[in-house]
């Protein structure tokens, strides 16, 4: 689908313990990358996703809804 329709952006929205499968999928097209958290089932699997997004210098990004939560004020 990648190929097909060459998109400007992924939103890369994985189960987490799907989230390094579909980042090796997406990682070759050299598309930048919003990717929803959490990344892998642990620190290893995360590290080994974001190696692939970001590598040849690829714009990547992690949601952080939380950070706009009443919460924090």
């Amino acid at each position: 689908m990648l190929a097909a329709t060459k998109p400007d952006l992924v939103l890369l929205l994985p189960r987490h313990d799907r989230a390094l499968h579909e980042a090796r999928i997406v990682a070759p097209f050299g598309l930048p990358v919003l990717a929803e958290k959490p990344l892998g089932l642990d620190a290893a699997q995360t590290a080994e996703a974001a190696r692939l997004l970001l590598a040849g210098h690829r714009f990547a990004a992690a949601c952080l809804p939380n950070r706009h939560l009443l919460f924090w004020d």
